[in-house]
């Protein structure tokens, strides 16, 4: 039987206003690596933050596990306009 630990954290990003994001495991991570929310919105600084929980299920006693956290904001990018 699997037992599995969960660390939770509270992040913002530095900002003014709260931002779209995706979280995930990157390839090569070990598959017993979770994340929770996937995505959602990182709330600005100065906030209580965003919720993010990692949770992890070890199947094997004593195999090292790897995983590496991406947490990948969507910031609105402005394209200079110039008429034709």
């Amino acid at each position: 039987m699997k037992k599995c630990m969960t660390n939770a954290s509270l992040i913002s990003y530095h900002s003014r206003h709260p931002v779209s994001f995706s979280a995930y495991f990157a390839a090569g991570s070990d598959p017993e690596f979770k994340v929770t929310p996937a995505s959602g919105e990182l709330l600005p600084m100065g906030s209580n933050g965003t919720m993010i929980q990692i949770v992890f299920c070890p199947a094997v006693y004593g195999k090292i596990y790897t995983g590496k956290l991406v947490i990948q904001v969507c910031r609105g990018i402005i394209v200079p306009f110039s008429p034709p």
